[in-house]
């Protein structure tokens, strides 16, 4: 059991994944509070074993009470199912890891 004290460093108002016609996954999260926040990690995977990188965001303010937007693009995703993992970095090092979102991109044959 783990157990968290005090406030987490950042309050996430949402993580998305979403399929685009250019066969790429546009990802997005939004927070309404950060409290020493260095970075977010994003990475997929295609089983939930291993997780490969598909970018970070360090550029940005460690503290925050307004809502904040960023997104990436996954340019090489797999194709059917894949999974994505937010993990959120502080100033000391610790990290926190959001639940993965599923994405599904179909293969299109023409």
């Amino acid at each position: 059991m783990t157990v968290i004290a005090g406030a987490l460093p950042v309050s996430l108002v949402s993580f998305t994944a979403k399929a685009q016609a250019d066969h790429t996954v546009s990802l997005a999260c939004t927070t309404s509070l950060e409290n020493n926040n260095k970075s977010f990690l994003v990475e997929r995977s295609k089983e939930l074993k291993t997780f490969d990188k598909v970018g970070e965001v360090t550029d940005l303010g460690a503290n925050s009470n307004a809502l904040k937007n960023y997104h990436l693009a996954d340019f090489t995703p797999y194709q059917g199912t894949s999974y994505y993992r937010l993990t959120q970095t502080d100033l000391d090092g610790k990290t926190t890891v959001y639940p993965v979102v599923p994405v599904v991109l179909r293969l299109v044959v023409e």
